[in-house]
């Protein structure tokens, strides 16, 4: 704390009817008031105390003339010191509109804040009013200036009081620029001074910032002036004053946000509960800003936080608002709270923007799905995937009662479901939205491994984009002669990669096999002289898996999907030979290996193994059997313009190519069940996808 005491003299006119005041001001870092005698001299002070807030948030360093900000954030702890000096002033009052004088006290800050701190003034919460009051009658008073607003300098009225700052000193803001630099105690009436009413507490005006530490201090000129006349009562006129700063933390390699939870798991699918605002988890946002200023929590604009990113199939659905943001202090840090949309899972960039103190800053939160709560094929992850139990091989359970089965929907459309109803002999197939209809059937088989256990349906055509945000595109380094892009992202902050097909693709929703002729530019000679990207044919014929499956085990019908060359299959990434690293599955998911065991455990031949299903007609049957349900989805000849071997053969594609003009693949027919196969890259094959 500090205070100002003025004993006054009061001028007349004609020495008979003089008489004699002495004020005198003194601004010290103490809270004791003391009044202050000239001999026998009747003398009524005016005392203002220029104080440091003294609240739960913080406690002084010195009782008598520092206040202390101290903050831990991550894990370096930091501090704002701020120290104000003492001052005297004399006053002379005289008749009428009296006369001004200014007292000049400097406040001097130190911190080890990378980004230095700003610092405010204002009136102390506990203040009564904004004017300097008698001290046991707070009805009189000199008045602060009408209008708080530096950028409205006034020259003091009679009986009134404001503040000013020295635009001679260090990062004053521009809004300052008509300060004076008065450094003395007494101002003839003739020089016209210019003040601004120290603001009620909440609204809090900047007088000074930095942008780097400075642990020897930085100082900051103030200049107290006071009108007074002869019409005030004699005796001690005070009231507090606070100085209070916000330091900015902010460093290069770490995060400037931090969350509490650190990560949000969602209750239920977002399908089931994308209505509305989810008002059921509040999230705190750390901010790198510490403080020691009560109305940090009183906001004068409200703070904002946006969510960016995750997967979706428009970019509007890409930016989130957490609802009803707030602001908050906690061990002196500046938080953000607020409630969290529900959205998909997966991790997303935030912005928190605080418009009181300028700051904008980065993080990014993870959302999180469980085996039981996953909605899409873009929301699974590896911990997801670990929460079911591997089906085993010789599972007797049946479709219907396995737990560990989910239906997951892609984000970018396709995987419908196909519902057989009817009777034997007369059954029909209908292609259905909604749970337990719409989606792929995804199952932790006993590799370990999550697969997808129905062909993959995803139709493309040459205007639509593959994003990474929603498809297995991780990369465009090298690929850009094979129409890969990027672009700014929605955040205006991040770079997402994108890739376009370039030939149109054969879709009809209900076709026995595709149409002759096919798309142009399809034979495939040389991987990288292959002029085109890519082509799928699609049916919704429906078969069934083997209906000779072990005993207490449905038959199931499937959606024979969509037929792709080794190019539309790998997005056009793959070379002559080895894996391709990028494919259409979804995001989160991937091509299993074809190679063998030796590219890693992702493989056809590591799945066949876990279920000893061998190259025979046995492990044909098994891999037709619940749990892997493989069927014969047939093959597309764009040589030949035609489906073949629909209900006695299928083909699925793997990411690794043998040769400029082969590539390996899963093929199946009732005699042999050959994990490596290997066949033209321009053949359409099947595709069923492994998570990550």
């Amino acid at each position: 704390m500090g205070k100002i005491k003025m004993p006054t003299r009061t001028h007349g006119a004609g020495l008979a009817k003089k008489a004699r005041l002495s004020w005198f001001a003194h601004l010290k870092s103490s809270r004791t008031v003391r009044k202050i005698f000239t001999g026998a001299v009747p003398v009524f002070l005016i005392a203002f105390v220029a104080a440091f807030v003294a609240s739960s948030i913080f406690a002084p360093a010195h009782s008598s003339d520092a206040a202390t900000i101290n903050a831990t954030i991550g894990t370096s702890d930091y501090y704002i010191d701020i120290t104000s000096s003492d001052v005297n002033v004399g006053v002379e009052a005289y008749p009428g509109d009296g006369r001004v004088s200014v007292a000049k006290t400097t406040v001097t800050t130190k911190t080890n804040a990378p980004k230095g701190y700003k610092l405010y003034l204002s009136m102390d919460p506990s203040a009564t009013g904004t004017g300097l009051c008698l001290s046991g009658n707070s009805s009189e008073c000199i008045d602060a200036l009408p209008d708080a607003l530096p950028t409205n300098l006034k020259t003091l009225e009679p009986n009134t009081w404001g503040y000013a700052v020295s635009s001679s000193s260090t990062g004053v803001p521009s809004t300052w620029s008509g300060a004076h630099s008065v450094v003395t105690n007494a101002v003839p009436s003739s020089v016209s001074q210019t003040f601004s009413a120290v603001p009620a507490a909440g609204s809090e005006q900047l007088i000074q910032t930095t942008s780097s530490s400075n642990t020897s201090g930085v100082g900051v000129d103030l200049f107290y002036g006071v009108r007074a006349t002869i019409a005030k009562t004699t005796g001690t006129y005070s009231n507090t004053i606070a100085y209070t700063a916000v330091g900015d933390t902010t460093t290069s390699g770490e995060s400037d946000l931090s969350f509490s939870p650190a990560s949000y798991t969602r209750s239920a699918r977002y399908d089931d509960s994308k209505t509305g605002t989810a008002t059921t988890q509040q999230v705190t946002i750390y901010t790198r800003l510490f403080t020691n200023m009560p109305s940090a929590t009183s906001p004068t604009v409200a703070p904002t936080v946006t969510f960016y990113g995750g997967p979706s199939s428009t970019t509007a659905n890409r930016t989130l608002t957490c609802a009803n943001p707030t602001q908050d202090v906690i061990n002196n840090v500046l938080v953000v709270k607020c409630y969290l949309p529900y959205t998909y899972a997966a991790t997303y960039n935030v912005k928190v923007e605080i418009p009181d103190y300028n700051y904008t800053a980065w993080g990014t939160y993870q959302y999180k799905a469980t085996w039981n709560t996953i909605s899409y094929m873009q929301e699974m992850t590896t911990d997801v995937c670990s929460e079911a139990t591997p089906i085993a091989a010789g599972s007797k359970a049946t479709v219907a009662s396995e737990a560990n089965e989910v239906y997951l929907k892609d984000i970018r459309g396709g995987g419908g479901h196909l519902v057989r109803g009817g009777s034997a002999g007369a059954y029909t197939y209908t292609y259905q939205a909604g749970y337990n209809s719409a989606g792929y059937r995804v199952r932790r088989l006993a590799d370990g491994n999550c697969w997808m256990t129905e062909n993959m349906d995803y139709p493309q055509t040459s205007s639509q984009y593959y994003y990474d945000y929603d498809t297995n595109i991780t990369t465009n380094s090298g690929l850009s002669s094979y129409r890969y892009y990027t672009k700014t992202d929605v955040d205006n902050k991040t770079t997402v990669i994108y890739w376009r097909p370039q030939n149109n693709y054969i879709t009809n929703s209900n076709l026995s096999s595709c149409p002759s002729g096919g798309p142009t530019d399809t034979t495939v000679t040389n991987d990288h002289t292959y002029s085109g990207l890519g082509s799928s044919c699609s049916t919704r014929t429906a078969t069934t898996a083997d209906t000779t499956s072990a005993s207490g085990q449905a038959a199931e019908t499937q959606d024979i999907g969509t037929y792709y060359n080794w190019a539309a299959a790998t997005a056009r990434s793959g070379g002559d030979s080895g894996d391709a690293p990028n494919s259409v599955c979804p995001k989160g998911w991937r091509l299993p290996s074809g190679a063998g065991v030796s590219t890693g455990n992702k493989s056809f031949a590591t799945l066949m193994s876990a279920y000893s299903l061998g190259n025979n007609s046995s492990g044909s049957t098994g891999a037709r059997r619940y749990p892997l349900s493989y069927v014969f989805s047939g093959v597309y000849y764009w040589g030949g313009g035609n489906l073949a071997y629909q209900d006695s053969v299928g083909a699925w594609w793997s990411t690794t190519a043998s040769s400029a003009s082969n590539a390996y693949h899963l093929n199946m027919n009732s005699s042999n069940l050959d994990p490596q196969g290997n066949n033209t890259k321009a053949s359409g094959f099947a595709l069923r996808c492994v998570s990550l």
